[in-house]
């Protein structure tokens, strides 16, 4: 069920209890049941990787903020002495039985967005595998200096123990309308942030969760436009003049495309249009060419460019708009010295919250 749910887009009564979400809420039921079953059932019992394992995960459909978080944290622990690897699933990626060690060239379709931008911006050593133990023990086999993996979207994940479990959570949609899917966003019930070590809010907002520890407000900022056919950066006020007269069409395929749309008119940038794109939806040198011809400029997310190649000779048309967070000092603290003990979460809380 999950996987036929994440291919569509957030659907607009996950953010209330109207009559839909009232309809699919048995439903919505089971499936919290069975993921709490499965969290109880599997947790205690996770695989341990040679050394330690950080989860950066969420207990909701849609995009929040994850990939950030691991740029960000990547960046933290190399400046504190760490060799990171990332491991992730590749959503929608053609994988096949052996885990992919993801390069700069490696195509987007074999390795997914997500871990090629993460690759492409970071160099990272990254192993793609929807079996993440398998993904961690080809990453360490060929990467033998990495000494920490970070683990995208895992929290769900319970086959592969982990050091910590940081959970990531949209200041915009929180939790939604609190009830699972398909009635409601969640991949299971509010309870299971009771397992987590941190919760991360993505943006501000005075909520809170029931669960879990106190939240770790976290801000993203966009940070420079970059030319895709010449690499130019450029800051965000001149781009905005640049814009200015144009007709300009914002898109954007992840999980809330609403939020980059919104962070755009914060820098005076005012697309004609705006077009919300499925999350992970693939992006074709032809579908560019088509809307090029409707309009002059073409903005788009960092996730979204991944997808494209071939782009020459469209200088000035095509700009990926770059962002960024940074991880609050305590936070990597609290980090380091769990690292550092060497717990496992799975076999230090055995008895996991239903």
């Amino acid at each position: 069920m999950t996987k036929s749910v994440l291919k569509l887009r957030y659907p607009a009564f996950w953010q209330h209890r109207g009559w839909k979400s009232h309809l699919l809420s048995p439903l919505g039921w089971l499936y919290c049941t069975v993921a709490a079953k499965r969290r109880r059932q599997r947790r205690s019992r996770g695989q341990p990787l040679p050394v330690p394992v950080v989860v950066v995960g969420n207990i909701t459909v849609g995009g929040t903020g994850k990939t950030p978080v691991v740029l960000a944290l990547i960046k933290a622990l190399r400046a504190r002495g760490y060799c990171p690897g990332v491991v992730s699933r590749g959503f929608g990626a053609k994988v096949g039985q052996n885990p992919i060690l993801v390069d700069e060239q490696t195509p987007v379709d074999r390795c997914g967005d997500e871990p090629l931008l993460i690759v492409q911006q970071t160099k990272a050593p990254m192993a793609v595998h929807p079996q993440r133990v398998a993904a961690g023990y080809a990453l360490l086999s060929s990467n033998p200096a990495v000494d920490v993996i970070i683990a995208d979207d895992g929290f769900q994940h319970h086959a592969l123990a982990r050091t910590v479990d940081w959970v990531v959570i949209d200041a915009q949609r929180k939790l939604g309308n609190q009830r699972c899917i398909p009635a409601g966003p969640l991949r299971e019930h509010p309870r299971a942030l009771n397992d987590a070590d941190a919760v991360l809010i993505n943006g501000h907002t005075d909520w809170a969760p029931k669960f879990g520890p106190k939240p770790t407000e976290l801000a993203f900022k966009l940070t420079c436009a970059i030319d895709l056919s010449t690499r130019q950066h450029c800051d965000l006020n001149t781009l905005a003049g640049r814009l200015s007269g144009q007709r300009v069409l914002a898109i954007a395929g992840i999980g809330n495309p609403q939020s980059f749309f919104s962070m755009l008119t914060v820098y005076g940038i005012k697309p004609t249009r705006t077009q919300a794109l499925a999350d992970h939806q693939p992006l074709t040198p032809q579908q560019i060419d088509c809307w090029l011809k409707a309009f002059d400029v073409i903005l788009m997310t960092e996730k979204d460019a991944v997808k494209l190649t071939k782009l020459e000779g469209n200088a000035g048309c095509l700009y990926a708009i770059a962002g960024e967070l940074s991880l609050p000092a305590d936070l990597i603290e609290n980090l380091l010295k769990r690292i550092a003990h060497g717990s496992i979460t799975g076999k230090e809380h055995g008895q996991t919250s239903t």
